[in-house]
């Protein structure tokens, strides 16, 4: 598995190249924004996945998966 620094990266790339090999040069500022829309939307499918397993040993994955894309979100915001 990536780090989160690893993987903020990685995301920031992927929409940086995805959107200026469409044609479209967006700014940094924009391509940040839509790595913090997907890692948000990640944010809340572990949430529901959270109060739906919140027992056993799904609970600690989910906690686990909370904080390692919480911490990918940081990592975006500092780039």
């Amino acid at each position: 598995m990536k780090t989160p620094k690893q993987k903020a990266k990685e995301l920031f790339n992927t929409f940086q190249d995805e959107l200026w090999n469409g044609g479209y040069r967006i700014s940094k500022p924009m391509i940040k924004k839509c790595a913090l829309i997907c890692v948000d939307e990640i944010l809340g499918i572990v949430d529901l996945a959270n109060k739906k397993y919140n027992t056993g040993l799904g609970a600690g994955f989910q906690l686990k998966q909370e904080k390692y894309w919480k911490n990918v979100r940081n990592e975006i915001e500092k780039l």
